[in-house]
């Protein structure tokens, strides 16, 4: 069975996580914690809790669907994304000019668009 669920890698479960695993019931937090933070599989995780492993299973998958769904209606992740490679775009710049008006409108966007 394929444990990796519904989420293209660890680093993207961490970065949602990061944002929003405070959002999470307590038993998703912990499952999700024990398995994308400290590489748990998840006979491991159902043994540590006292839960059975389709428990687990399930919690782990609600838990994802559920930071799925919050940054579905927030958008801050995508939006991180967003601003960091405005700024490597900008950084990127040869011309001081460029590199200094992008940098600019970067600092607005920031000021103004958060």
């Amino acid at each position: 069975m394929n444990e990796e669920p519904l989420l293209q890698s660890r680093e993207e479960a961490l970065e949602l996580m990061d944002l929003y695993e405070n959002l999470l019931s307590l038993q998703q937090r912990n499952t999700l914690n024990s398995y994308y933070r400290y590489d748990l599989s998840l006979g491991e995780i159902a043994e540590e809790s006292d839960i059975s492993r389709a428990a687990v299973h399930d919690a782990l998958h609600k838990g994802v669907a559920r930071l799925l769904d919050i940054e579905a209606n927030l958008g801050f992740l995508k939006r991180q994304k967003e601003l960091r490679q405005q700024a490597q775009d900008a950084l990127g710049k040869t011309d001081p000019k460029q590199r200094m008006a992008a940098l600019e409108n970067l600092g607005k966007e920031l000021l103004h668009g958060i």
